[in-house]
């Protein structure tokens, strides 16, 4: 009876230490409900839209087309897939706009977004009168005269991100910049561990912007044909290296 009773009063002592009581002043079921209506009160206040951005000729999908709600900063950039995607639309009407390089941009006017609920909305873009052909056979080349380097946006310069972004061009009749059309992106560099799948996103949004900024502000001698100036399309890489903290340009 000894040896039981020790045994029972072992386990009264230890079980409180075993199973710890919540501490006094927090209610852990309380906060769980707290953080779940939070949640629901923000799904019911917005929603999302999604598609896909398709070539009308082709019936191709549209790669790096923008998709955005006018009035707002929600946009999306399409995947290669050309499907996109904007998060957190607050409940409302709204104007979208989807455009892309070489292409006539396509607005859709009185769009609802139902709270809690997913909108699909699809965009055919139709090639742009004023675009050249991707070849044409000039008898001279465009020649660069003035060749500005993009600034290195601060946030890719914060989150260590590097990379290579080649874009093509349209170079006029008189040696000025057309559209500009992101081909591809290859980052690299030293990322940070805390850095967030959305930080990253800006970041490398911001090198690609602030590329085409700096591209628009290029110049040539124009394509020659025939004789005469003509248009053409020129495809230019920049790098971005934090080394010289200047975006770096080659063309071909």
């Amino acid at each position: 009876m000894k040896t039981f009773s020790a045994i029972l009063c072992l386990l009264i002592c230890v079980s409180p230490q075993i199973y710890p009581q919540p501490s006094p002043g927090i209610d852990s079921t309380a906060v769980a409900y707290q953080m779940t209506e939070t949640q629901s009160q923000q799904n019911e206040t917005e929603g999302k839209i999604y598609g896909t951005v398709i070539d009308a000729g082709t019936q191709m999908p549209i790669r790096l087309a923008v998709v955005e709600i006018l009035g707002t900063e929600l946009k999306d950039t399409t995947s290669f897939d050309g499907q996109y995607r904007i998060l957190h639309v607050p409940t409302g009407y709204y104007q979208m706009r989807a455009s892309a390089g070489g292409y006539v941009p396509q607005i859709e006017n009185n769009v609802f977004i139902h709270p809690g609920s997913g909108l699909t909305r699809f965009f055919v873009l139709k090639n742009s009168p004023d675009v050249p052909p991707d070849y044409v056979p000039v008898e001279k080349q465009p020649v660069p005269t003035n060749t500005p380097a993009p600034k290195y946006p601060e946030s890719a310069r914060k989150e260590s991100i590097e990379g290579v972004i080649w874009v093509k061009l349209i170079v006029k009749e008189d040696g000025t910049v057309g559209d500009v059309v992101v081909l591809k992106s290859a980052f690299s560099g030293q990322t940070k561990v805390t850095v967030s799948q959305r930080q990253q996103l800006k970041a490398q949004n911001d090198l690609q912007e602030a590329t085409k900024e700096a591209a628009k502000q290029w110049r040539f001698t124009p394509a020659m044909l025939n004789g005469k100036p003509t248009k053409v399309w020129v495809t230019i890489p920049f790098k971005f290296k934090l080394e010289s903290s200047k975006g770096e340009k080659k063309s071909h």
